[in-house]
């Protein structure tokens, strides 16, 4: 292999080939990827568009850190035939000796597609490279290696841009002022390097802005399961409870290994969807009682469903198989069945992890206009001799991007995370498991927006005399400001106030398991979008996505262009162009119906819709995402 990686929990290098010596040999490398796993367990740097040039950016400035002889990474592998001298220059990325040249400045960045580089994640980290080159340079590695780490573990989130790392590095030089020598001048160079590169303090978009309303109105519900999976619900206002009454209405349940089916609704919250005792898809309508099984639904053979999401407008459901090989998530519309491969990204362009064995608990994002899924899953990885390693960890799906991200750091050995869940009105925000090595489980809230990682400490609480030691399946109320969970143990129902810090209980002669909190008949309020004159062109996610049989695809043009919109298969063949015409300033939008020229209805499948447009000047502007077609 002529590369090394970092994959969330195992650094790889290669033995070189064509390009490189055996990668371990260089010490910067070594740091680098080693970084990659620091930036992993504190900011954790989504590896996408400037967050991701910024996660490359931070592994580059601790690879010459550890490797101080000068500002190339990579020099002391690269093979002589290449001609070329180093991987990457720090001092100047645009060096024509490095094997991969640079971008310097802002002015220089390149606007890339998630295909591209994810976003151009090594290519554009060559700015925050050179503005990080100006600091060492001007205040010494020392006091900068100190900057940059506080930067990194204390200021840096998921989804910080490059404006967020300027505001980082300037407040941990601050922080750090009067302490190792730091000085007023010292911070003060800090600025004048991210001028000197083109990158402020608004630099890049940050993270948020892609938040929802709460359902206001209707009937607060939870529902629940007993310990043999009949499905219950508990009534918020009264504190009453009462089991369904239909005798289908009986989830997935093993008492044997205590394992039991997820509950999930949509936010019309009429139904309650969940994967029934003979492991087929089912749900109850609320407004009758009545069940619905989709018999007929399968992977390979009857019954072999294990755990299902509905989306928040009821038009897919998210499915695991019952398999414990399968790497696979499924996508049901109403009609077909589609697979989506869990190949989580790795930090190396073109590789992708396979250590996923099988995926668990799954729940959809809120935000309808921008779905994402996010999923638990069981991990074996190959460690020297040893054999192999098992783990759980959570991911992300993010549908706009076609491309599978972690969600959290990887876990120490006999730690465990998992059924995971999103907030009711923020995709950023999510609450899971986190089960110690002793068996006690607890209950984190993480919030990517501010990169907080919080523990609810509910060991800490007691109930009956006792510590709250399985508290499981958390779930938030409708405007996110209690997470419920359930204890078979203390037979209870528990309410944790996020703002308070207190905790509730409402008992039950008998254990409760898997709540799930949703509003029957209530609205979701909707702001009109003011109308603004576009400054730049732009290409939005399509909707829906997934789809079938049609999606909507909109983009912006700035000024009077000519501009052609066109679909792709994943091979790179031009199937259909939608737009190919002149036009004015203002946003667009067409559909597609999932054909080609001639009508032919495609195969599903990952399709690519790009923009290609010129305009007066003569300046050309290719934009392009990735939508999923099922069939």
């Amino acid at each position: 292999m002529d590369n090394a990686y970092w994959n969330g929990r195992v650094m790889a290098y290669g033995d070189g080939d064509q390009e490189f010596k055996p990668l371990a040999g260089g010490k910067d490398v070594a740091g680098h990827e080693m970084t990659h796993g620091v930036i992993q367990h504190t900011a954790d740097l989504i590896y996408q568009n400037q967050s991701g040039a910024l996660n490359e950016s931070f592994a580059d400035v601790f690879g010459v850190m550890i490797d101080r002889a000068n500002y190339l990474m990579g020099e002391d592998i690269m093979k002589a035939s290449t001609g070329k001298s180093a991987l990457r220059d720090l001092s100047n990325p645009k060096n024509t000796q490095i094997l991969s040249p640079q971008p310097s400045t802002m002015t220089e960045y390149q606007n890339l597609s998630a295909d591209q580089d994810n976003g151009g994640v090594h290519i554009n980290s060559g700015v925050p490279n050179k503005a990080a080159y100006l600091v060492i340079n001007a205040i010494t590695r020392e006091k900068a290696e100190r900057i940059y780490y506080r930067a990194l573990s204390n200021y840096l989130t998921r989804n910080s841009q490059f404006g967020d790392c300027r505001k980082a590095v300037e407040q941990a030089a601050k922080d750090l002022k009067d302490q190792l020598g730091i000085t007023d001048a010292d911070v003060a160079a800090v600025g004048q390097a991210f001028d000197a590169v083109g990158i402020t303090a608004t630099t890049g978009t940050g993270g948020g802005g892609n938040e929802v309303p709460p359902v206001s109105g209707g009937k607060s519900w939870i529902a629940f399961m007993l310990e043999n999976g009949q499905i219950g619900l508990f009534d918020v206002a009264s504190g009453q409870a009462a089991t369904l009454s239909d005798p289908n209405a009986f989830a997935r349940a093993s008492i044997q290994t205590g394992d039991r089916a997820q509950l999930s609704t949509g936010l019309s919250g009429q139904r309650i969807w969940f994967i029934n005792q003979n492991g087929q898809l089912a749900s109850v309508d609320l407004t009758n009682g009545q069940v619905s099984v989709l018999s007929q639904l399968m992977i390979q053979q009857a019954g072999d469903l294990w755990n299902a999401s509905i989306s928040p407008d009821e038009q897919y459901v998210s499915i695991s198989s019952a398999y414990a090989n399968d790497p696979n998530l499924y996508i049901y519309d109403g009609q077909q069945l589609g697979k989506i491969e869990l190949k989580p990204e790795s930090t190396q362009e073109g590789i992708k992890v396979q250590t996923i064995q099988y995926p668990d608990v799954v729940s959809w994002s809120p935000n309808q206009q921008k779905p994402k899924i996010a999923f638990d899953a069981y991990n074996e990885v190959d460690v020297g001799t040893s054999g192999k390693v098992g783990y759980w960890s959570m991911y992300e799906i993010d549908f706009a991007i076609s491309k599978i991200y972690g969600l959290i750091s990887s876990q120490p050995t006999n730690v465990s995370v998992g059924n995971v869940t999103y907030s009711n009105t923020n995709p950023d925000v999510i609450a899971f498991n986190y089960v110690d090595p002793t068996g006690k489980f607890d209950v984190y809230v993480g919030n990517f927006d501010t990169g907080q990682l919080r523990a609810l400490n509910i060991p800490s609480f007691t109930f009956g005399g006792t510590s709250i030691v399985d508290g499981e399946r958390p779930t938030f109320s409708p405007d996110d400001k209690m997470v419920c969970f359930s204890s078979a143990q203390k037979k209870a129902l528990f309410f944790y106030d996020t703002q308070s810090s207190q905790l509730a209980a409402s008992a039950f002669t008998v254990a409760l398991y898997n709540p799930r909190w949703f509003v029957q008949g209530g609205t979701v309020a909707s702001s009109p979008e003011t109308e603004q004159v576009p400054t730049a062109f732009h290409l939005y996610d399509n909707y829906p996505n997934p789809f079938n049989p049609s999606t909507k695809i909109e983009y912006e043009v700035p000024t009077r262009a000519y501009v052609r919109l066109l679909v792709y298969d994943i091979l790179g063949q031009l199937v259909r162009t939608l737009v190919s015409s002149e036009q004015p300033s203002g946003r667009f939008a067409t559909r597609w119906d999932g054909t080609d020229e001639s009508g032919n209805r495609l195969a599903s499948g990952f399709y690519v819709y790009r923009m290609d447009a010129v305009d007066a000047s003569g300046r050309s502007t290719v934009l392009s995402r990735k939508m999923l077609l099922l069939r």
